[in-house]
């Protein structure tokens, strides 16, 4: 198989692809968070990775989603088919616990930093239409 792509500033060309020899194929998993991505992830039959971010109600919304979207695809629901990133740690007193706490919010504060889009910030005064 050849694939040759050509853009504006890439230039790339896969001389051969080797096909999959598992039968089935290995599980795929994609990463989604928007109700959309999620119909998507459960219409191609993907096993899903959910966000470290969002509330655990939300979390429990997004996992109905997925499930009732297996569903409706006449696929059948495996709860090992999702993957949830939580973050941990232990502390041994309350100031140790306060300091991994800050230093987790602001953690989870720079990866949102550049997951943002550049007109999500509240300066940004050239939103699109």
């Amino acid at each position: 198989m050849r694939v040759r792509r050509h853009g504006e500033r890439t230039k790339a060309a896969v001389a051969e692809q080797r096909r999959i020899s598992q039968k089935p194929h290995p599980p795929l998993w994609m990463g989604a968070g928007s109700p959309s991505s999620i119909r998507r992830v459960a219409m191609c039959g993907y096993n899903l990775l959910l966000d470290q971010f969002a509330a655990f109600d939300v979390i429990g919304d997004r996992i109905a989603l997925f499930k009732a979207e297996r569903a409706a695809g006449g696929r059948a629901y495996n709860p090992m088919g999702i993957a949830l990133a939580r973050d941990m740690h232990v502390a041994n007193n309350q100031a140790t616990k306060d300091a991994a706490l800050e230093r987790n919010r602001q953690f989870h504060e720079r990866i949102l930093s550049v997951a943002r889009w550049p007109w999500s910030s509240k300066e940004a005064t050239n939103q699109p239409a």
